[in-house]
């Protein structure tokens, strides 16, 4: 760095720049109210209480308050000590919600929170304030307000309002009953101003609610046109909302910017102004009020030549150094430290490095760094800086098969085995009931005969299992009738009718020869009962024919007859 007391000329020249800023007049520029903050939203459920109403972070004295606060119901009334309601406040949506919009000027950096103290509540309340910046600070600081606006359309369309201030910020205050699961601000738009910066904010507390603050400032007065509140994702249930105006601070009368214009000119410097050489600044200052003066325009932000009062040239001469005689040689240095010995290491590639096996090679100093024992000669693990695997390749494919070699003699035959032994199996009956089989069946053993006495010993058997008789099976339906036989005849029956057949005639006979009238009539009624049994069993005519007629000569032959 150049020592500038070697350069009184610069020192000069600078201290006269800095006269000019001394002496030029304090701007006079009018500001524009802006956003300082937002306070979080204050809420409480149904069936809603008194609130102390959270105030925004980093406001001061003299900046706005714009409270805004929605109730779910049309019954309530409200005071805030303190707070001014703006025209219009508050305001219902149908018999849903009412809202309302008051106003604070902040009397220092450690305000109150206002106590929002309602008539006694019934339904989820949300308030919030936004505060702004260089609004008017005596009396009201709001330039115009706009007819509220209720309802459920998506875009919110907001009643237009003529400003009558320039630079007059526009402020569109608005509420949601529902925060319809909007995850961030939607869009709010304008005539003029065209667009607005939104700070977006929503609460679960209750069913849910949203609030949003929107500005922007309109250079000119004049009408903004329907302010527009395009939601995120969907519509609130319902909505309501108003735009305002906050008028700016008016500037002190007569006010004008002060402008200050500069120019300069480098050129390198001659032979006779620096030895060594060097460069000249030609620094032109000229300064004035932005006041029109000389046919300028004022408050137009550039330094017209009218506009003028004062100018002030300087130059700037800074001249190189001239070239130092050289320096005496220094003293020699002290021995460097010793070299560290750079290794390598050779080892088998293991089967994750190399698939068909390589080796590994690993190089690195011999300095113990990160971990190790330096110049010990071993390349360790935690001296390694670079490795790689020098693998071998896929193994090629398999040749042609060679030609038969010739058959060699034949061995010599081995020497007999021993004889195996006989596998035997025993078989024994289960009866039903068995705990091993409950219908009965039978129990399988088997083993090899290892004594070879044909009886498989208990010792002997290597396996055993049972093969069980299945349950008994439900009976089966009965089988249709036989068809019936041809009539069978009763010899036996036959016999005993020809016997007392034969006894009847008998008697007959007898009664006949006895000339008993009373005998011939019975035995003659039997031999006609006689007769009509052979009809019914079926025997030969001749036969039944027989008694019948012997027992109607019978019959005739007793005293009936006669």
């Amino acid at each position: 760095m150049r020592n500038l007391s070697r350069f009184p000329g610069v020192i000069v020249a600078f201290s006269l720049i800095a006269g000019i800023f001394a002496f030029i007049p304090p701007a006079q520029a009018q500001p524009q109210p802006t956003f300082v903050a937002v306070s979080v939203i204050t809420a409480t459920a149904s069936p809603g209480a008194d609130m102390t109403v959270a105030l925004p972070a980093g406001y001061l004295a003299y900046d706005v308050f714009i409270l805004q606060c929605m109730i779910r119901s049309v019954a309530e009334t409200v005071t805030v000590s303190g707070w001014t309601a703006v025209t219009g406040s508050p305001f219902d949506r149908n018999t849903a919600s009412r809202y309302w919009i008051l106003w604070k000027r902040a009397t220092s950096s450690s305000e109150t929170a206002p106590v929002w103290d309602t008539d006694g509540s019934t339904a989820d309340e949300y308030c919030q304030i936004a505060a702004y910046r260089n609004a008017v600070q005596t009396g009201t600081p709001i330039d115009v307000v706009g007819t509220a606006t209720t309802g459920t359309a998506d875009p919110a369309p907001v009643t237009t309002l003529t400003t009558l201030i320039a630079n007059s910020l526009v402020v569109l205050a608005l509420q949601g009953e529902d925060n319809n699961n909007n995850p961030g601000p939607g869009v709010a738009t304008g005539t003029d101003p065209v667009a607005f910066v939104e700070h977006y904010t929503d609460t679960t507390t209750g069913t849910d609610a949203m609030s949003l603050f929107a500005e922007e400032t309109r250079l000119t007065a004049g009408a903004t046109g329907t302010v527009s509140y395009d939601f995120n994702v969907a519509v609130p249930v319902g909505w309501g909302a108003k735009v305002l105006s906050l008028a700016p601070v008016t500037p002190p009368a007569n006010g004008f910017d002060s402008l200050i214009s500069m120019s300069s000119v480098t050129k390198s410097a001659t032979t006779g102004q620096c030895a060594a050489g060097g460069n000249r600044v030609f620094l032109n200052v000229s300064w004035g009020l932005d006041n029109g003066d000389g046919a300028g325009v004022a408050r137009d932000g550039t330094l017209q030549a009218g506009e003028v009062d004062a100018t002030n040239n300087m130059i700037w001469t800074a001249c190189n150094g001239a070239a130092g005689a050289t320096g005496a040689k220094g003293d020699k240095g002290d021995t460097g430290a010793a070299g560290i010995n750079s290794l390598i290491k050779v080892s088998i590639a293991t089967v994750g490095q190399c698939t068909y096996g390589g080796w590994l090679f690993e190089t690195g100093l011999d300095d113990g760094l990160p971990s190790g024992t330096p110049r010990n000669g071993i390349l360790e693990a935690g001296e390694v800086e670079y490795s790689a695997a020098v693998c071998n390749g896929a193994p090629g494919a398999a040749g042609a098969d060679g030609a038969d070699g010739d058959d060699g003699t034949n061995g010599t035959n081995g020497a007999n085995g021993t004889d195996g032994h006989n596998a035997l199996i025993n078989i024994t009956d289960l009866s039903p009931g068995d705990p091993n089989c409950t219908w009965g069946g039978f129990h399988f053993q088997g083993g090899l005969d290892a004594n070879n006495d044909t009886i498989l010993q208990p010792s002997e058997v290597t396996n055993e299992t049972n093969a069980c008789n299945g349950a008994p099976g439900a009976d089966g339906a009965d089988g249709a009738d036989g068809s019936s036989g041809p009539p069978g005849s009763d010899a036996n029956v036959n016999a005993l009718l020809y016997v007392i057949g034969a006894i009847v005639l008998g008697c007959i006979i007898l009664a006949g020869c006895l000339k008993s009238t009373i005998g011939m009539l019975a035995f003659g009624l039997a031999s006609l009962g006689l007769g009509l049994l052979m009809v019914g069993a079926g025997l030969p005519l001749i036969h039944w024919v027989v008694w019948i007629f012997a027992g109607l000569i019978s019959c005739i032959s007793s005293p009936l007859g006669e």
